[in-house]
């Protein structure tokens, strides 16, 4: 096989998913010694302007205006003039970015955003390089800004994506792999669930509940922790701000405090054993301690929580990536969509007090979940990288 490889790992700055599976593949790829690798945010690179506009706009599109957003994101689902404006953007700024190509020289470049996709492409085309292109969708559907002709294999996340590329897009099968999305090896482990909530300070015995806070907004994240303390069952909850400071600045007088307070409604006493977390690096850990995760359906963490085989319930994914991601996961019982107000809480109530629901959804998740993803995808590197040195 292949002594050793240079991979070039592409991505841009819209979410932490993105540079998560980055790191991760990372990881895997320099555990062979020889191995050199490089993570470069594409758009940064090549223009600070551009790479303002595509992630302000991103951000501000998807949490201040997601309706459009999803109107932005389906219309670049198709040949218009978004998708030749797009492939005309990628191709004028790769120039830049071949500088380094002709620094690293790489031998394959692992594309994690579409648009890194199309500037990869540009430099192909125009005889730039000769690195094999391997695109990894990060969500759990296709769209048409990932596709491109000089992409050498599609890494996808489960087989219903090998079919749409193949029915939507006309794309060969051939080099569609349903890999996984890669992530840290870690979320692989079996932890024996009663000992970890030991570990972590828990009481042992006790359902445990883990909310990812930071991706929700402060109103509706708030909103959330009132409600399930106004309507209590029996279980302690996880709950995990993220970076953001705010967020866990509140949290923490709250639980300090044992009560919720709101000018306009009356005060809830907090009933629920709560652990506050800031930003943590043993994520897996608390997922592993867990017997539901409530979170936002980003591609990574749905990936994470599926190797822990732990249930979901998807907090409001708006039109894009994460309904998508939401619909794939309900379609397969994977999880379920928390309704609103008191009647999303009674829904979790019910959900956690089952044990058969859990288990269902447990072990369709088993059947579903992808071993192994970044290894898998670094034996894929290493088998493409040979036939086209042979």
């Amino acid at each position: 096989m292949v002594n050793k490889m240079k991979v070039l790992i592409l991505l841009t700055d819209t979410g932490g998913g993105h540079h998560r599976a980055s790191l991760a593949l990372k990881k895997t790829i320099e555990n062979v010694e020889g191995n050199e690798v490089v993570i470069e945010d594409a758009l940064m690179y090549s223009s600070k302007f551009l790479h303002w506009i595509v992630t302000k706009g991103y951000l501000f599109f998807a949490n201040k205006t997601p309706r459009l957003y999803g109107k932005i994101y389906n219309s670049a689902d198709k040949v218009s003039f978004l998708d030749k404006a797009v492939h005309g953007i990628a191709s004028f700024y790769s120039r830049k970015l071949g500088k380094l190509f002709d620094k690293f020289k790489p031998d394959c470049v692992i594309s994690c955003h579409a648009f890194c996709t199309e500037m990869v492409s540009a430099l192909k085309k125009k005889g730039r390089t000769n690195a094999l292109l391997f695109s990894i969708v990060t969500d759990y559907a296709a769209h048409a800004a990932y596709i491109n002709d000089l992409v050498d294999a599609y890494i996808v996340a489960n087989n219903d994506i090998v079919h749409q590329l193949r029915d939507q897009y006309n794309v060969d099968c051939s080099i569609i792999y349903p890999l996984g999305i890669p992530i840290y090896e870690e979320f692989y482990k079996h932890c024996d669930k009663y000992a970890m909530r030991e570990k972590l300070g828990l009481s042992p015995h006790k359902k445990t509940v883990l909310m990812m806070a930071g991706s929700f907004g402060v109103t509706n994240i708030l909103e959330i922790y009132k409600n399930l303390n106004k309507y209590p069952s029996d279980y302690q909850l996880i709950v995990v701000t993220g970076k953001n400071e705010k967020l866990f600045r509140t949290f923490r007088h709250m639980v300090r405090s044992g009560v919720i307070k709101n000018k306009k409604e009356p005060t809830v006493k907090i009933t629920i054993p709560t652990k506050l977390c800031y930003f943590v690096d043993n994520i897996e850990d608390y997922m592993s301690a867990s017997d539901l995760i409530i979170t936002k359906p980003g591609g990574l963490t749905v990936s994470e929580a599926m190797a822990k085989e732990l249930p979901m319930a998807i907090f409001r994914s708006y039109d894009g990536q994460e309904k998508d991601n939401a619909e794939f996961l309900k379609r397969h019982n994977l999880a379920f969509t928390l309704r609103k107000g008191r009647e999303g809480i009674h829904q979790l109530n019910d959900f956690i007090a089952n044990d058969q629901e859990l288990e269902m959804m447990r072990n369709n998740i088993h059947i579903f979940k992808k071993e192994n993803s970044s290894q898998n995808i670094y034996r894929l590197l290493e088998e493409k990288l040979h036939q086209s040195n042979n």
